[in-house]
């Protein structure tokens, strides 16, 4: 269906672009009444597309609706009925908006949390974590030092490639890993 409608819509540009690139005295009564009986047609196009594109506004929106209602059923499923605004809440109330830990410390001290609060075993507590992480609820971030941005702290020589010594000094900067809890 779209390509037929796109090889329409292109055949009708070149047409009308042929029509319109001649001088007003150069128009003959052939191309005034071909422009006369295909506009009529390509407006009545423009009208279905929009139309088809408002339809499929509206399925992408349902299908947004409808995987929000998944996620908080398996949330609820996890969570033996706990939905992720409940969730979310008590990461807050236990960790407030930002955890300052590593990546793996922190995943485990997060999901040793859900399993204690919520009552789960080690399986759901890490289906919920990874729940919780693909809807933004908590994220894990990475960033540079605020004092150090502009320098490095740290020169290092990188590791030899191919059996050559690289004499090359590089840059290392110093990282602030921390869990943020977005609830």
């Amino acid at each position: 269906m779209w390509t037929v409608l796109k090889t329409k819509l292109a055949d009708w540009e070149t047409d009308f672009e042929e029509v319109l690139k001649r001088e007003r005295h150069e128009i003959t009564q052939e191309d005034l009444d071909y422009i006369s009986r295909e506009l009529p047609l390509l407006r009545a196009e423009e009208r279905a597309s929009e139309k088809r594109l408002r339809k499929i506004d509206e399925l992408i929106a349902k299908t947004y609706i409808l995987l929000d209602d998944l996620k908080e059923t398996i949330c609820q499923k996890l969570s033996h009925g706990h939905s992720l605004a409940v969730v979310g809440r008590a990461l807050l109330e236990e960790f407030g908006h930002k955890l300052d830990e590593g990546h793996t410390d922190g995943k485990d001290k997060i999901r040793r949390f859900l399993e204690k609060r919520f009552g789960i075993n080690k399986k759901e507590s890490n289906e919920l974590f990874n729940l919780l992480e693909d809807v933004g609820i908590i994220v894990f971030k990475v960033d540079i030092v605020d004092n150090v941005k502009e320098k490095p702290m740290v020169l290092f020589e990188p590791p030899e490639e191919g059996g050559e010594d690289v004499d090359l000094l590089e840059p290392f900067y110093q990282m602030k890993e921390s869990w943020e809890i977005r609830a």
